[in-house]
């Protein structure tokens, strides 16, 4: 149960495998230009070059017979991470084990990122804070937990590989391994007297220190799963179920680049809000940091966002009608369209909505909005091209089958529109339009 799954939401599992996730959870794919979740090569499973970065030049030198030792030299042609800095080892962890609200850099995307390299160049990603942080985390969220303990602040090397083996499944690996990381700087005879020792000290050498110091637990975003909380302590709550922390909200903290700039937190306020949680509060931060921003194109489609979020669609059409021409930005023109639509100025979201599907071809509710504001200009014709070509990219597209029909309502045609309710509702039985229309048909 991925996040965002919870409380019926996408009950119907159709949402889109983005970019962001999929960088993740997979080896990298080859993405169809401009497309969010289209591509045209997919490899199965997370591969070597995940952690050791690109292989050619390694592979080139190794077919030429260019051989060295390895126990005397370092091999430059392949990243080996153990040889890394500890902030670098840190950041390549971080690029999958840090899970938040990520705000890319201008012009970079989450392909981007290779090992050893700095994470900050390329995205800042930012957690939410609460008066009872400590208490709660989030099911990725590994290296922020590991980093605000005291074993690493203190220790100077502690890093993910300390204790994990990349190399193997982490269920493969005995308890005792994990305990042995601890010995590495731990190493009095003896741990002190707690509850449950009942009364006598634990001898270091065969303690497990694992389930006290890092409990299992649920997490804040997704349901019916339990996971290891990196954040080592003294005396967790072992008992406590983090999925059910309820402390107020702090604001965001950028992890893996505390001087993140004031146009980078506000891009993370309104990503969070439209994207984890509508908390007003996140609006009036996202605006105070914007006016702290210098001028840029960037700051004034985030202006378009916030009015946009705020419903202030007048804002945000005069807004975005200030940006260049040359903005290329999809997501900045379908947020004027949808602003057009709500003040009925149909023929502004028309304009403003061909320019977000030009920039986003494959977009597909971006065309669904265009077809809509098509329609009430009473353009039949151009509204039916933009729902086919919804329904030609994705068949299993409920709401597309269900405009299409419609479109062969008004022109007579009843026996296809019908055909494409039904299939609206062998998609989604539960579709209202689908359902008002075939009535209306019938």
């Amino acid at each position: 149960m991925p996040p965002g799954f919870a409380d019926g939401a996408n009950t119907r599992f159709s949402r889109p495998i983005e970019n962001e996730c999929l960088t993740c959870h997979n080896a990298l794919p080859t993405p169809v230009p401009a497309a969010d979740n289209k591509y045209v090569t997919i490899p199965q499973g997370i591969d070597c070059e995940r952690c050791h970065g690109p292989g050619s030049t390694h592979v080139a030198e190794k077919s030429k017979g260019i051989l060295l030792d390895i126990r005397k030299k370092t091999d430059f042609s392949i990243v080996n991470p153990r040889k890394l800095s500890l902030e670098r080892q840190i950041s390549l962890c971080q690029r999958c084990h840090l899970q938040g609200t990520t705000v890319l850099n201008e012009g970079k995307t989450f392909y981007d990122f290779r090992p050893g390299q700095d994470l900050s160049t390329h995205m800042q990603v930012f957690l939410p804070r609460f008066t009872d942080s400590k208490d709660r985390f989030i099911m990725a969220s590994h290296a922020d937990r590991m980093t605000r303990s005291e074993c690493f602040r203190l220790s100077a090397k502690l890093t993910c590989i300390t204790c994990h083996n990349p190399h193997l499944p982490v269920h493969t690996v005995p308890e005792k391994h994990y305990a042995d990381a601890c010995r590495g700087c731990h190493t009095s005879t003896t741990m002190p007297t707690h509850p449950q020792a009942q009364g006598k000290a634990i001898a270091m050498a065969t303690a497990n220190c694992i389930p006290c110091h890092m409990p299992k637990s649920g997490t804040t975003d997704i349901p019916h799963v339990t996971v290891t909380d990196h954040f080592i302590r003294k005396a967790p709550n072992v008992s406590k179920d983090y999925a059910k922390a309820t402390g107020a909200f702090l604001g965001l903290a950028c992890i893996n680049n505390p001087k993140a700039d004031a146009l980078t937190k506000a891009r993370a306020y309104l990503q969070y809000f439209d994207r984890v949680e509508a908390r007003a509060v996140c609006l009036d931060s996202a605006a105070k940091h914007l006016s702290e921003a210098p001028n840029s194109q960037l700051r004034s489609e985030a202006y378009v966002y916030l009015y946009f979020l705020r419903r202030e669609p007048a804002k945000a059409i005069t807004a975005y009608q200030q940006l260049p021409k040359t903005t290329q930005d999809g997501w900045t023109a379908y947020r004027a369209g949808e602003s057009a639509i709500a003040l009925n100025r149909v023929g502004d979201a028309v304009s403003a909505l061909r320019q977000a599907c030009q920039l986003k071809p494959y977009q597909l509710d971006f065309r669904l909005k265009l077809g809509a504001a098509l329609l009430s200009q009473g353009d039949v014709a151009a509204a039916e091209r933009e729902f086919a070509y919804v329904v030609k990219e994705n068949p299993k597209n409920a709401r597309g089958h269900v405009n299409l029909g419609y479109c062969r309502a008004l022109q007579s045609d009843f026996t296809k529109a019908e055909t494409h309710y039904r299939k609206a509702l062998a998609l989604d039985p539960d579709l209202t339009q689908a359902l008002v229309n075939l009535g209306g048909l019938l």
